[in-house]
């Protein structure tokens, strides 16, 4: 019986407004060859920048980790202009509200005791956030 309700949860998300536009946001950003490429040139900088960390500290490494953080940020600030990342981003952070709505009713129902959290969509916790601007 509990996975049968697990199984209509997973349904009702899946056939959810919020789910349905995060899934559109991503087709519109592999349709767009020139942002998926950018995409990839970020994840692929940010791979080369955890090579270099775990390679350890010298000189070279310095000069290579700012250079590579100043491509990442160019690369980041390009993305942020453009709309259909910005769109993707903000509909992935409705359907994350909506995750976190579904995760608090649940463990309210188990006794989880959630009061000296904040209210909301979000958990109050913004590190690495740039969403729900609670």
């Amino acid at each position: 019986m509990v996975i049968e309700k697990a199984r209509e949860l997973g349904i009702a998300l899946s056939e959810s407004q919020e789910f349905r536009r995060m899934l559109q946001a991503r087709a519109a950003i592999e349709k767009n060859e020139t942002l998926a490429n950018t995409i990839n040139l970020l994840q692929e900088k940010q791979r080369m920048i955890a090579d270099l960390l775990a390679e350890g500290e010298d000189l070279d490494n310095r000069i290579d980790l700012s250079t590579l953080s100043n491509e990442i940020d160019d690369i980041q600030t390009e993305l942020m202009e453009s709309g259909p990342f910005v769109e993707m981003l903000d509909a992935q952070h409705a359907f994350e509200a909506l995750m976190q709505r579904v995760n608090r009713v649940i463990a309210a129902c188990i006794g989880a005791d959630f009061s000296d959290e904040p209210t909301g969509a979000c958990g109050g916790d913004c590190g690495g956030c740039g969403g729900c601007k609670h």
